[in-house]
């Protein structure tokens, strides 16, 4: 029988990464007195472009964590000709 850590590991494989990359990235800019974090990076990027439909159940959790943590979660996208400019932003600006 596989252990709770294993079980665990198999129902949220990629929670604890998510969690660590996006903390990384907060802590990063707190450090330099950034207010927000922009977050290009697959498949950061991408989690809002339909949030509702969005099948990552870790990243679903992670969303839902940043906001309940007081985080601002929005998606930054811009279309030009030949280019898409695409990010997951992060903010903990006071309203």
């Amino acid at each position: 029988m596989i252990s709770a850590k294993e079980a665990y590991s198999l129902s949220a494989p990629n929670l604890e990464r998510y969690r660590a990359f996006i903390d990384k990235r907060i802590r990063e800019a707190t450090s330099v007195g950034i207010l927000r974090v922009e977050i290009r990076e697959d498949p950061y990027s991408m989690w809002l472009y339909n949030e509702s439909e969005l099948s990552d159940k870790d990243a679903v959790r992670v969303i839902k964590e940043l906001r309940d943590l007081g985080y601002s979660v929005s998606q930054y996208y811009s279309e030009a000709q030949f280019i898409v400019d695409v990010a997951l932003v992060i903010s903990w600006d006071k309203p």
